[in-house]
């Protein structure tokens, strides 16, 4: 799955449609308050990626498709900054990492601004961490 950082990189290269929100718009969208704005909770499947073999993506995909109200979504994973592989987030990164995780809660408990959307599917046990 990719993360922040590598989404804003698509955007820049001018990926269309753009897989990012601007800031701006997305407050805009929550305001509404008609839930058109999909906040997704789930239990990350490995530390540096909650979704490396992209499971959980179709699983979202699929259920999106009977969703059609909903036009953005926030996925952690893809919505904040992470530390990228062999690296650490910048400066600027870390400080919007923190403020968004102050009130990255709200965004779940909005009864009416998002529609939260938890994926419950746990796969099963990587065979190679049997006996780990």
């Amino acid at each position: 799955m990719p993360y922040r950082q590598q989404l804003e990189q698509l955007e820049r290269s001018g990926a269309s449609p753009s897989p990012l929100v601007d800031p701006e718009e997305a407050v805009a969208l929550v305001r509404r308050g008609n839930r058109s704005v999909g906040a997704v909770t789930h239990g990350w499947l490995s530390p540096g990626d909650p979704d490396p073999a992209g499971r959980r993506m179709q699983v979202l995909q699929r259920e999106l498709k009977g969703l059609p109200y909903i036009i953005a979504l926030f996925f952690d994973f893809a919505s904040l900054y992470q530390n990228p592989p062999r690296s650490l987030r910048t400066d600027e990164e870390a400080y919007i990492f923190s403020q968004s995780l102050a009130v990255m809660a709200d965004l779940y408990a909005s009864a009416i601004g998002t529609t939260v959307l938890q994926i419950k599917e746990i796969p099963s046990r990587p065979s190679e961490l049997e006996g780990a």
